[in-house]
């Protein structure tokens, strides 16, 4: 699921590439919920369910209700930009290049992405 802050067309854009569950907030109709009224959101589709962010901070200001949860969150990493693309081109990349191993975390993990390599693990 791809969050408010990234582009909601990149949810399109991973289903023709063959992620046939792959969906947006503005999809799913929560483009403007608050933070953990879209967890609630997702906790609702009964299903596991991956959220892609460029909120980098969503781990610590909302970690109750990621464990509560078990929502999985797949961090584009705000510190790894490199200065050659501007900020969708990142996020694009990033997404593109890593979404294999978004939908392979296991439930409720939060790891942080960038272009090169999946940077860290974060502890909620």
């Amino acid at each position: 699921m791809i969050d408010a802050t990234c582009p909601w067309r990149i949810a399109a854009e991973l289903r023709s590439r063959g992620y046939r569950t792959a969906t947006s907030a503005k999809e799913l109709g929560a483009a403007n919920a608050l933070d953990p009224d879209l967890l609630e959101v997702l906790a609702g589709l009964n299903e596991p369910v991956v959220l892609v962010t460029y909120d980098n901070k969503m781990p610590e200001e909302h970690a109750a209700e990621v464990r509560k949860h078990m929502i999985t969150l797949a961090i584009i990493d705000k510190d790894g930009q490199p200065p050659d693309l501007t900020e969708e081109e990142y996020w694009r990349e990033v997404i593109h290049r890593h979404v294999h191993k978004f939908v392979a975390q296991p439930l409720g993990s939060v790891w942080k992405y960038r272009c090169t390599n999946r940077r860290t693990r974060v502890r909620v």
